[in-house]
C-alpha cells in the first residue's frame, strides 16, 4: 500500500483514480510497494510492473566455477564441455512472420483489414520476444544457481551486429540481454561475476599449454590439434576453458594487489 492509493486484494489492484481493477496476479507481492508502472503493448495488452522494497531470498552458496563461450551454432558452451543448443526463435518463425508482413503491405493503411494484419504481425513479434526472454531467464538462473564464479567474454553485440551476414542471428541471440541477466542475478545472489577483456584471444589459445594458433581467427575452423602439446580441441569448449582461466587469473591478481 502506498498512502492508501495502491492496494492488492487477491486478483484486484487498487489504482489511483481508477479504484479496484481486476488483474492476473501471477505472484505474491512481498515487501513495501514503492510505485507501479502501467504499460500497453502493440497487441493491446496492459501490464502492471510493481516496484517493491524487499529482501531477496538468497540461494544456497555454490561451489562451481564456470567459463562461458557464447556462440550461434550452440547458444553457449561451458568450460565443462556442456553445450546449450541455440533455440533460434526468430529463425523458427521467420517464414510465418514474412508472410504476415507481406499480407500487411497489401492492405490499405488505416483500414480494418490493415489493422487486423498489423495485430497479427505484432502478436508474432510478441511471441518471439516472450519465448526468447523465457529461455534467457531460465538459462541464466540455472547458471547462477549452480556456480559461485561465472566468467564471460566482454562482448560488444552492438558492434558485432553490423556484420550484415550474421546480424539477424546475432540479434536473435540477444547476448547483451543474457549477460545483463547473469550480472544482476549474480549481484542478487552473491555470486562472483567476471567479464574478461573484449580482445582476449580465447579461441586461439591452447587451454593446455598456452600456444597461440592465429589460424583460429577463421570462424569456419571448428577443431584443431595443438602442435606443441598435441592436445585436440573443439573450438568453443577450448575457448570456454580459456575464458574461465583468464577470469580466475584476473580475480586472483586483483585479490593479490589488494
Amino acid at each position: 500500500m502506498v498512502n492508501n492509493n495502491i492496494q492488492i486484494r487477491e486478483n484486484h489492484i487498487k489504482l489511483p483514480k481508477l479504484g479496484f481493477v481486476k488483474f492476473a496476479n501471477s505472484r505474491e507481492v512481498k515487501g513495501k510497494i514503492l510505485n507501479i508502472t502501467i504499460s500497453r503493448t502493440n497487441t493491446y495488452k496492459y501490464y502492471i510492473s510493481i516496484c517493491v522494497d524487499t529482501e531477496i531470498e538468497m540461494m544456497p552458496r555454490a561451489t562451481g566455477e564456470i567459463g562461458i563461450d557464447l556462440g550461434l551454432k550452440d547458444y553457449l558452451v561451458t568450460s565443462d564441455g556442456l553445450p546449450v543448443p541455440n533455440p533460434k526463435y526468430f529463425r523458427k518463425y521467420e517464414k510465418q512472420l514474412g508472410k504476415a508482413q507481406r499480407r500487411l503491405s497489401k492492405k490499405n493503411k488505416g483500414s480494418k483489414n490493415y489493422n487486423k494484419e498489423k495485430l497479427k504481425v505484432a502478436l508474432l513479434h510478441e511471441k518471439i520476444a516472450h519465448t526468447r526472454r523465457d529461455f534467457l531467464h531460465k538459462l541464466s538462473t540455472a547458471i547462477v544457481a549452480e556456480n559461485q564464479t561465472i566468467v564471460v567474454e566482454g562482448l560488444k553485440p552492438g558492434n558485432m551486429i553490423k556484420n550484415k551476414r550474421l546480424s539477424k542471428s546475432i540479434a536473435d541471440a540477444s547476448w547483451g540481454i543474457f549477460l545483463d541477466m547473469l550480472e544482476y542475478k549474480s549481484l542478487w545472489y552473491d555470486r562472483k561475476y567476471i567479464k574478461i577483456h573484449t580482445f582476449f584471444p580465447s579461441s586461439q589459445l591452447c587451454s593446455s599449454c598456452g600456444y597461440q594458433n592465429k589460424n583460429m581467427k577463421k570462424l569456419h575452423i571448428r577443431t584443431w590439434e595443438c602442435p606443441i602439446c598435441g592436445e585436440f580441441h573443439h573450438r568453443d569448449e577450448n575457448a570456454a576453458k580459456n575464458i574461465k582461466a583468464e577470469g580466475l587469473r584476473v580475480a586472483f591478481k586483483t585479490i593479490a594487489d589488494i
